[in-house]
């Protein structure tokens, strides 16, 4: 058994970064679709963001992209300064907070790309593990969106 004493910084965070060649191939089959927006819900220092943008996909318009780590979106927004036909916002904080109180406010995104971090539940904040759980929804189930997120067992599916 694991203790979160043990653990990495890195660890514990999920912040285990992309190699920028599955970056941009991931990036190329995202906008295969011609999206109009695409969200990166854990952005970390913008390496999907960077490399959706670098696409030049005509149809693009929005990139908006989370990340709780203060630092990693500055790096974002310094990747990823988008210009007069690409509005790029990166929200600092947590995903699932932004996403119950402030998506309306965002519409919807064409398009997802990114590698969620991979975070033992038990490791989790308190408050994240409250917006994680199901039970916590006002819905018998969560948004078709976030049931990537945990199984009735307390288990993350991505």
């Amino acid at each position: 058994m694991n203790f979160i004493a043990n653990e990495s910084a890195q660890k514990l965070r999920g912040g285990f970064y992309t190699d920028p060649n599955i970056a941009s191939f991931l990036a190329r089959w995202v906008l295969e679709k011609k999206p109009k927006s695409v969200l990166e819900p854990s952005c970390g220092d913008g390496a999907f963001l960077e490399a959706i943008a670098d696409e030049k996909c005509g149809s693009l318009r929005k990139l908006f992209g989370c990340e709780m780590e203060r630092d990693e979106a500055g790096k974002a927004r310094e990747r990823v300064p988008g210009s007069s036909k690409l509005s790029v916002e990166i929200h600092t904080g947590d995903f699932l907070k932004w996403f119950l109180f402030h998506s309306q406010e965002a519409g919807q995104f064409d398009g997802v790309v990114g590698n969620p971090p991979f975070i033992r539940y038990q490791y989790l904040p308190e408050e994240q593990q409250f917006l994680a759980a199901w039970k916590n929804w006002p819905l018998q189930t969560p948004p078709m969106e976030l049931q990537f997120c945990q199984d009735e067992n307390g288990r993350s599916n991505y």
